[in-house]
């Protein structure tokens, strides 16, 4: 059985003013905390809202973890998480397994995911779009890895 780690905590509070923010926090007060598929993943290496992508008025987030194993083949691909916003908030402990969506590379050690990031709506098609990063992409016969990113 492998080991969880824990992705990130995520401080939501809408009955908290900045004010009271000021200083230390610590994060134990979080109302949700995301945890890892695996502890090597490197969960939550990234988190980003994306905009809301599914239009139902609550911004959407990704979060990425860019040594997720796809399988036994594909060691290190990466994987992005998509979570849609959710208008009565998190609370508690949530497995990155319950995400909304799953990205992965598709190749062994391209680590998809170490930039991801909202785009706005670059296709003007009314959804906003987002970027995905693979800094270490390569091809079958080409080992340079020049990085690319998908749309």
């Amino acid at each position: 059985m492998k080991k969880l780690a824990i992705l990130f905590t995520l401080l939501i509070s809408s009955s908290l003013s900045y004010a009271q923010l000021a200083g230390d926090v610590n994060l134990s007060s979080a109302n949700a905390t995301f945890w890892g598929e695996n502890e090597s993943d490197i969960a939550g290496h990234h988190v980003s809202i994306i905009g809301d992508i599914d239009n139902d008025g609550n911004d959407d987030f990704v979060i990425t973890a860019p040594k997720r194993d796809f399988d036994e083949t594909t060691a290190d691909n990466g994987g992005v998480y998509l979570f849609y916003g959710n208008a009565s908030g998190w609370s508690g402990q949530i497995s990155l397994r319950s995400a909304d969506a799953l990205f992965t590379g598709d190749l062994a050690g391209q680590e998809a995911s170490h930039d991801v990031f909202g785009l706005g709506d670059i296709n003007n098609d009314g959804y906003p779009d987002f970027g995905v990063g693979l800094k270490k992409h390569n091809t079958p016969t080409d080992s340079a890895r020049g990085g690319k990113v998908y749309l």
